[in-house]
């Protein structure tokens, strides 16, 4: 459970590093810069992260954003993740 939300987490940040990236100097300069362009590329980066490592080990299912331990199972096949993970 820790690796998903360790993924989860990691693929969140980046996703924010590259909002920032991209929204600081548009909001700014009120201008795309080359430094916005790069923002948009690391977001784009994290939620493709994000889309291929937090996955259901057993069945490959996306599990959604924010993998909790409330919620250990899986919702494509049920399965613990909790067990499963370990």
């Amino acid at each position: 459970m820790r690796k998903l939300q360790m993924w989860d987490l990691a693929s969140a940040l980046v996703f924010l590093m590259g909002a920032v990236l991209f929204g600081v100097p548009c909001f700014r300069y009120e201008v795309v810069t080359p430094l916005s362009g790069l923002g948009a590329l690391v977001a784009v980066v994290g939620v493709i992260m994000g889309l291929v490592k937090v996955r259901c080990p057993c069945c490959g299912a996306f599990l959604g954003a924010l993998v909790s331990s409330k919620r250990p199972f899986c919702p494509s096949c049920g399965r613990n993740l909790e067990k499963v993970l370990r």
